[in-house]
């Protein structure tokens, strides 16, 4: 009887050691990152604001290639957008839109260190490092490719370089007839087709609908709720000044 109370004793000192702790990094409570995940997702985007489709094609994406779990990012500057909503803002709605999703997992300080270059490849590197046994799915749209091509055909051409043989490309086909312009890879990383027909929704329209007065499709009604606080896409008022969020609210 001693012995077995001390099993049992040990057993939940264990539970408590390992299991118990956990972290608020992400701004929600998970357990610890799993280390033997060995097929982690990556999303990352301006997601202003993020919506409908952007869950599909995570979920998808998870379905498909069986991930583990997914990081979702929005990016802290976008060099191509310098006027998107500020990124405590976007990454708010991000964690709203996903936190239904058991596999989502949200950026930490370091990830978003890594990313603050806005280069998506060091937050993939990051994540190989914390992951040695992991393979990691980049998940992005078709229309991203464009940006992102020559760069990636210039780096990926090392076959005996660790990150090549880890990187997965994992491409959502935007519209139709985009999958026949898809490379097959780009050096030597595949490129993994991901089909969800969902071409019909996109930030671009949401941002038009709110500025013309109307309630958009397609979002989260927590993402919504953050919209309307913060009163983003609204068009400009008479003054010239646009009524945007600018991480405060109105006064």
């Amino acid at each position: 009887m001693i012995r077995q109370q001390g099993a049992t004793k040990l057993f939940f000192c264990v539970l408590i050691c390992v299991v118990v702790p956990f972290s608020w990094a992400d701004g929600r409570q998970f357990f610890l990152e799993d280390r033997s995940h060995t097929r982690i997702g990556v999303f990352a985007g301006t997601l202003d604001p993020t919506h409908d489709n952007h869950t599909s094609i995570v979920e998808a994406a998870i379905r498909q290639e069986r991930l583990h779990v997914s990081y979702v990012m929005a990016n802290l500057a976008s060099p191509h957008k310098p006027e998107a909503t500020p990124y405590e803002i976007r990454k708010e709605m991000a964690m709203a839109a996903f936190e239904h999703l058991p596999h989502a997992r949200f950026p930490d300080a370091a990830l978003e260190q890594a990313y603050s270059g806005w280069d998506i490849l060091l937050v993939i590197k990051e994540l190989m490092r914390r992951f040695p046994q992991a393979d990691i799915y980049h998940v992005l749209g078709s229309d991203s490719i464009t940006r992102y091509g020559s760069d990636f055909e210039a780096r990926f051409n090392h076959r005996n370089d660790d990150f090549v043989r880890r990187y997965k490309m994992v491409v959502n086909i935007r519209e139709k007839g985009d999958e026949r312009l898809l490379p097959k890879s780009y050096g030597l990383v595949e490129v993994i087709p991901l089909h969800t027909n969902n071409d019909s929704l996109s930030s671009t329209v949401i941002r038009n609908a709110v500025r013309s007065g109307k309630k958009p499709d397609g979002v989260n009604p927590k993402v919504f709720e953050v919209m309307k606080r913060e009163r983003l896409y609204l068009p400009k008022v008479s003054s010239g000044k646009c009524v945007r969020a600018t991480g405060k609210k109105p006064q």
